[in-house]
């Protein structure tokens, strides 16, 4: 009898920890060498996972990806991702390395176009070793998931092998596991989720277009996105993780939460609001693993201009819903 008891709280224990949400921060890479305040700062809001990214550049006229360079951001480095990962590693953090691209004039990654057709055969075999490196760091310093890519709609309509391919090779070499981060227009056409360990989506889909939505507007706004997302997962028999969640603190924030260019408004309450509503109708559902906040800064020192209406909840009314639901 003791030894049934024995093995039905073992079974508890392994069901509640298989179940744990993945409650992570998108950690910004610091600009100079840094002991990394910010991944001790987030442990305050209840996260247990981190995301690190190691970014790199495109050159759009050799298909050419660069990385690893002097001159990007220390945390962008080698040197950085691997000072970040051992630290995460001390604060028990799980941790996603999550590889990102920046273009030319900070372009959107999904509309990435040759002039030359024959470029994308060098770009995939330059995308195909930049992150093998981080796989590779990632493997040797036992990090827990690798995202393959970001918001890369026409690499995979051009390319369409590439990342079924790169899955089976990393699967049979590597002991991470795996996810693909697909921008919130474009995760239906992802040919590949059945071979992935999560269905990885940036989340930014549009909501309330009040200027100051309330909460239960925000909410109403996103019924629909929730049946649709709830759908896909029984279709795909898979969990989605939110590979990027948040929302600007201005108004209309959850309008087009994607605008971050955009000139704004501050609103500390229209971030609130939204982001509660975020999390009733779509993180806190059996269907969601849990996702990844953007962003956050790795001290006041590394704050933008623009900290007052950026995706940072830092200082902000929305740190208590986070730490609310990051339980």
């Amino acid at each position: 009898m003791k030894k049934l008891i024995f093995l039905f709280l073992i079974s508890i224990s392994f069901l509640s920890q298989s179940q744990e949400k993945l409650n992570g921060v998108s950690i910004v890479a610091p600009s100079k060498t840094s002991s990394y305040p910010s991944i001790n700062e987030v442990k305050n809001l209840g996260a247990n996972w981190i995301t690190i990214m190691p970014y790199s550049f495109v050159d759009e006229n050799t298909g050419q990806v660069i990385f690893n360079t002097d001159w990007q951001w220390w945390g962008e480095r080698t040197e950085g991702v691997i000072a970040a990962i051992v630290e995460a590693k001390k604060q028990n953090f799980k941790i996603m390395l999550k590889p990102m691209m920046w273009l030319k004039g900070g372009g959107y990654t999904g509309d990435l176009q040759f002039e030359d057709f024959n470029k994308w055969n060098d770009f995939e075999k330059s995308y195909a070793d930049y992150i093998l490196h981080f796989a590779e760091i990632s493997d040797s310093l036992n990090v827990d998931l690798f995202c393959l890519g970001t918001e890369l709609k026409s690499f995979m309509q051009f390319k369409p092998q590439f990342f079924p391919k790169t899955i089976q090779t990393y699967q049979d070499s590597f002991q991470f596991e795996l996810t693909y981060a697909a921008n919130w227009d474009n995760y239906k056409n992802v040919t590949f989720w059945n071979k992935v360990d999560y269905i990885g989506i940036d989340a930014y889909f549009p909501g309330a277009s009040n200027s100051q939505p309330t909460m239960q507007q925000a909410k109403t706004e996103l019924v629909k996105t929730k049946y649709e997302l709830k759908d896909f997962a029984e279709q795909k028999n898979g969990k989605i993780l939110f590979t990027e969640f948040g929302y600007r603190s201005c108004a209309q924030c959850a309008y087009q939460p994607w605008a971050h260019k955009k000139e704004v408004t501050p609103s500390a309450d229209c971030q609130k609001n939204a982001l509660e509503a975020f999390f009733i109708q779509l993180y806190n559902q059996p269907w969601c693993a849990g996702g990844f906040l953007w962003k956050w800064y790795d001290s006041e020192n590394e704050f933008p201009r623009n900290i007052a209406t950026d995706y940072s909840p830092q200082g902000k009314p929305s740190l208590e819903i986070i730490k609310q639901n990051f339980k």
